[in-house]
């Protein structure tokens, strides 16, 4: 999105785009099944406690953990340790405002955040979102992955053509798609939920179509990206919530 000259966007996106094609998302939909099932482990252990939930935190914490899946194959531990890890997400939240300022004033970033010595003493806000990433890039070279997650998809780009991809294209690609599908993911869950509370009447009738889809055998443990599309009330909602909410800013 910041590339500003067209034929050098149109070669990025060329590098990256097998990356985020549908075929190869529904590939890792079991480990997304894994961190739906932690969640609700999570959710359920507040429902017997009777304590209220902070939707917006535990959403939030799925669509990091769940992004970190399918990118790299692996997960950040947000639901796993209950908490916003080394203060990683709000520390990216807060950075938004300084990435809008400094996209304008290059030169000064290299005297702040951009500056070298910060990354060495591990003092780089985010750094652990920055660290996984680093970790599992360099990991993947020593080791290919089992799994086709996006990260390998890129990486397989740069081997086959290591004169229209570098290295630090897969860096920058990884860490973008984290930050901005993590963001993107949790907004929208948390909009439906919304939307979902605020209109009970709405509630209730997707409440109808799952329980019936349920009661004839159509829906799996954990619900099928397959099996979704089979619920037009569910996809109505979501279709709306994506026209009507700001997921990104």
């Amino acid at each position: 999105m910041s590339e500003l000259d067209p034929q050098e966007h149109i070669r990025k996106q060329r590098n990256i785009a097998s990356g985020y094609a549908l075929s190869n998302i529904i590939q890792h939909e079991p480990y997304f099944d894994a961190v739906l099932r932690l969640l609700t482990t999570r959710l359920d252990d507040y429902c017997k406690s009777r304590q209220p939930i902070e939707l917006d935190r535990w959403f939030t914490f799925f669509a990091f953990d769940a992004v970190g899946e399918v990118i790299f194959s692996k997960s950040f531990g947000f639901l796993e340790q209950g908490k916003d890890v080394r203060d990683a997400i709000n520390n990216q939240r807060l950075l938004a405002p300084y990435a809008a300022f400094m996209g304008y004033y290059c030169w000064l970033h290299n005297l702040t955040l951009g500056n070298p010595l910060l990354s060495r003493l591990g003092i780089q806000p985010s750094s652990h979102l920055f660290d996984t990433c680093t970790a599992a890039i360099e990991a993947r070279k020593k080791n290919p992955a089992k799994r086709v997650d996006m990260m390998q998809k890129w990486l397989d780009t740069r081997a086959k053509y290591p004169d229209r991809m570098e290295e630090v294209e897969v860096f920058s690609t990884a860490v973008g798609t984290l930050g901005a599908g993590g963001d993107t993911v949790a907004a929208t869950i948390q909009a439906l939920f919304y939307y979902m509370i605020r209109h009970p009447h709405y509630m209730a009738r997707l409440q109808e179509e799952l329980d019936a889809a349920q009661a004839s055998g159509e829906l799996s443990d954990v619900v099928q990206y397959s099996e979704t599309q089979k619920l037009p009330f569910l996809q109505a909602c979501v279709s709306l919530v994506l026209f009507q909410t700001l997921t990104f800013c």
